[in-house]
């Protein structure tokens, strides 16, 4: 698996972000993370559907966070499996991003109606009862394929923060669980070789 940029440092690199400027990314560079989601290295069979779509610079999408016009998608099917394949897709295209000095975050908890009306992709109207109180598609495994969670996609803009986000972005969106509190049996830890921690560190 061949990945086209450097992954320890971009991985370093990477925060979450909450607070964008409000204006498109450069066409060649979205043009580059295009070709780049559709010719992603992945190392096993997957269904993940990427969708780039445009937001309008509200707070109806994001909660507390008003969109930039850049924005992507991940769908998939909804049971554990497809949703970890998902993951690991969507974080692939995220640090291809990053790469180039986009700004992203991964939103779970979107507001569905709002996704609809911007990016159609439900089956059914009726899909939108199972949001759990009108946020993602559902809270437990459901039909068919969903968006399982979305990104803005943009440039990272300071002055939008208070002084409490800006606090948070400099520490909380960095702050991690050690590998050990991961574990379903921590004892395993010991038996864990230095390769497998070291990508266990970068994952």
């Amino acid at each position: 698996m061949l990945i086209p940029f450097p992954i320890k440092s971009t991985i370093e690199a990477r925060r979450s972000t909450r607070s964008y400027q409000i204006q498109p990314v450069e066409h060649d560079v979205i043009d580059a993370v295009k070709s780049f989601s559709e010719a992603m290295p992945i190392p096993f069979d997957h269904n993940v559907e990427i969708r780039f779509f445009h937001a309008d610079p509200t707070k109806t999408l994001y909660p507390l966070m008003k969109s930039p016009p850049d924005n992507i998608a991940f769908m998939a099917e909804t049971d554990s499996i497809s949703i970890s394949k998902a993951g690991f897709v969507g974080e692939l295209l995220i640090l291809y991003a990053q790469s180039k000095s986009l700004y992203t975050c991964w939103y779970g908890h979107y507001k569905l109606t709002e996704l609809e009306r911007l990016m159609p992709h439900l089956q059914s109207p009726d899909q939108l009862k199972e949001a759990n109180k009108g946020f993602g598609y559902s809270k437990v495994e459901t039909a068919g394929v969903r968006v399982i969670c979305i990104t803005p996609l943009g440039y990272y803009e300071e002055r939008g923060l208070r002084l409490m986000d800006r606090i948070t972005e400099k520490t909380i969106s960095h702050k991690r669980k050690e590998i050990i509190e991961l574990l379903e049996n921590p004892d395993s830890f010991s038996y864990l070789s230095d390769d497998i921690l070291y990508a266990l560190d970068l994952g």
